[in-house]
């Protein structure tokens, strides 16, 4: 999910209109990047693994997340946002 919101803009609405939030996600890298992307994304800034490196880096985030390679293996984790709403269900099923 996470990858594709990196990937596409449409898969970040995707994911906010089914109420997902940083809570969602158990681990805490993955928590950061959310916020990343939100952040990101009100900008209207591109969600690039670059830019989100920046913003968790302005954000304190990057060296407590593994730095660039954990966006990188986290960016690489899908090759497109096609299933993105999917995931997104199955991960409030698996919350449930």
């Amino acid at each position: 999910m996470l990858a594709a919101m990196m990937l596409d803009r449409k898969a970040i609405k995707t994911v906010l209109d089914k109420n997902i939030s940083e809570k969602s996600f158990q681990d805490e890298g993955h928590r950061a990047i959310f916020r990343g992307i939100i952040a990101l994304n009100e900008k209207s800034i591109e969600t690039s693994p670059a830019n989100l490196a920046r913003q968790l880096k302005k954000s304190g985030d990057l060296k407590e997340i593994g730095g660039l390679p954990f966006i990188y293996h986290t960016a690489g984790a899908t090759p497109t946002s096609f299933n993105v709403s999917a995931h997104t269900d199955l991960m409030l099923s698996d919350a449930h």
